[in-house]
């Protein structure tokens, strides 16, 4: 019984260290909306997995699920600021660049209009992720 309970407390320690992704989450239903200009790659999301002393995780694994009908995503590794909340803990590490995974899409050429592409990322604690995206696509 106490095995079992120092058990579920290191999986919740782990799942509570990492943290990931731009922005607040906001559950598998609700896709994240992100802009961009058509035939134009930009940047619409980036993951990290970051301990509570800003030490990286590693770097979070990233595979597209479902890619864009009307354009491209490309995954790259890089460096970037995470965007931790004021009342996260790790919020002092937003002044310290850190290890990221990037999304990028470019729409096909002369495209406008809404696409979506599906992601799903797996942080090296193990915790899998699913991420929807709308992006809506301008002239």
């Amino acid at each position: 019984m106490a095995a079992d309970w120092v058990r579920r407390l290191a999986v919740v320690s782990v799942l509570a260290l990492e943290a990931c992704g731009t922005g607040a989450v906001t559950g598998a239903a609700q896709p994240r909306i992100r802009g961009s200009i058509s035939g134009r790659e930009g940047q619409v999301d980036f993951w990290y997995s970051v301990a509570a002393d800003c030490t990286s995780s590693g770097y979070p694994d990233l595979r597209i699920v479902t890619a864009p009908s009307h354009g491209t995503l490309r995954i790259a590794k890089g460096e970037n600021f995470p965007d931790f909340p004021k009342d996260n803990v790790r919020q002092a590490c937003n002044t310290k660049k850190l290890p990221v995974v990037f999304v990028y899409y470019q729409s096909d050429r002369g495209f406008t209009g809404t696409d979506t592409a599906v992601v799903e990322i797996l942080f090296p604690s193990g915790n899998l992720r699913t991420v929807s995206y709308a992006i809506s696509v301008r002239p």
